[in-house]
């Protein structure tokens, strides 16, 4: 999403994106409480779409911006509340009518249960996949975009990026940024966060003269703003929306893997500071250049999937 530099907007936006998280599952969870079934299909039908809307907010729903690690208890918490509501039905099975609102929680659970399976497959890592290492290394990292799905993968129909990823960085409580999508790029904890080579290979591609804009502005006509483009055994490896200045390396350079080429910065089309890489290869088939999947230190990562990186720790979590 881009928000064409109306910070009102991007605001709303946001605060539309997070009350969908936390609030449509509550609602379904409470609603279970609160109005009474016509009978054990009454209840089934309206608890079977509740499930399938809490399973697609886990799934499908990306939470850097309500905060990473309350996706798994705020969902269980709902999941449960909504399940023990079975307690209001009677011992014996009770045959009655099925009421409207079961009927639309019902056709709601067909919607939100195909696209919970849509984000479920995009989890699958298909063949012919680049192994690299991440290019992050001082603190805790979330991905906002990845997978093989555009259900959980913004860039998938772009077929330069179809695997492409898009990574912030997060504090203790999950969050990527101090304050409400605050304007300010030093208030984002990736902004300046260094990037290291994830492969060995020669640069082809530095852009590093273009502007660090401030939110909600971004620069539609340089797309990947400044960045890098590292060719290695015929694959090309983008990284891109770095900051202005910041590049180590020059068209030409070798660079192996854990070589400090950048740092993170906020340049090109970007809703706020984050890195976005993705890698590519050439088909005489298409004559053309395609994406290809990624993983790093032998996972394929995908949206929601959390990756520690310091001195004593480096592990990932999905």
């Amino acid at each position: 999403m881009y928000y064409n530099g109306n910070m009102r907007w991007a605001k709303s936006f946001t605060v539309a994106a997070v009350a969908v998280k936390l609030a449509l599952p509550a609602y379904g969870a409470s609603a279970l409480w609160i109005l009474p079934p016509t009978g054990w299909l009454d209840w089934g039908l309206r608890w079977l779409g509740t499930m399938a809307l809490i399973l697609w907010c886990g799934l499908g729903c990306a939470w850097h911006d309500v905060g990473w690690i309350w996706r798994k208890p705020w969902l269980s918490l709902c999941a449960v509340a909504g399940t023990l509501s079975i307690t209001k039905l009677p011992a014996r099975p009770v045959t009655g009518g099925v009421s409207a609102d079961a009927i639309l929680w019902a056709l709601l659970g067909l919607w939100f249960g195909r696209m919970a399976l849509a984000a479920w497959r995009g989890r699958r890592c298909p063949n012919g996949a680049v192994d690299l290492a991440f290019p992050l290394r001082h603190g805790t990292y979330v991905v906002v975009q990845g997978g093989s799905t555009k259900a959980v993968n913004y860039h998938h129909p772009h077929p330069l990026q179809t695997y492409a990823l898009d990574v912030v960085k997060v504090n203790r409580w999950g969050v990527r940024c101090r304050g409400f999508l605050p304007a300010p790029l030093e208030r984002y904890f990736i902004f300046g966060d260094p990037v290291y080579s994830p492969c060995a290979g020669q640069v082809v591609q530095a852009e590093g003269n273009a502007e660090d804009t401030p939110l909600p502005h971004s620069d539609p006509v340089q797309p990947a703003g400044n960045h890098l483009v590292i060719r290695a055994d015929g694959v090309r490896v983008w990284l891109a929306h770095l900051k202005r200045g910041s590049l180590r390396v020059q068209v030409g350079d070798w660079v192996e893997p854990g070589q400090l080429v950048g740092e993170v910065g906020h340049t090109g089309n970007s809703t706020e500071p984050h890195l976005h890489v993705h890698a590519e290869v050439y088909r005489d088939d298409l004559q053309r250049h395609v994406g290809v999947p990624v993983r790093f230190d032998g996972e394929f990562l995908v949206r929601n999937a959390v990756v520690h990186r310091a001195p004593c720790d480096a592990s990932i979590f999905f």
